[in-house]
């Protein structure tokens, strides 16, 4: 059975190592792999073990850049997840879907 989720939160990362500590502080803070999307044209060693999607990515992948989803379940985990992103360096994590 898949997991419901209101939304996904988006955070953009020009820098490797910004999105890999991002995603280390989103699974520290209790978010779970299942949660946490990463995409990208190249990453890091340090993401290994989080699931990577490679699919035709949107434009600011193509320009090099990481982009990690969050899948949130509620309002809090929408709020933490954005404030996560921002403190490690996401430069656009306004893009959301409902």
């Amino acid at each position: 059975m898949l997991e419901e989720h209101l939304t996904n939160v988006l955070g953009i990362f020009d820098k490797p190592d910004q999105a890999a500590a991002a995603v280390h502080a989103l699974l520290r803070a209790g978010f779970t792999r299942k949660q946490v999307s990463v995409v990208a044209r190249e990453w890091a060693r340090e993401l290994d073990g989080v699931r990577v999607d490679l699919q035709h990515a949107a434009e600011d992948v193509e320009k090099g850049n990481t982009v990690i989803v969050v899948h949130v379940k509620d309002k809090d985990q929408e709020v933490r997840a954005r404030s996560i992103l921002v403190e490690n360096g996401a430069f656009d994590e306004s893009m959301e879907t409902q």
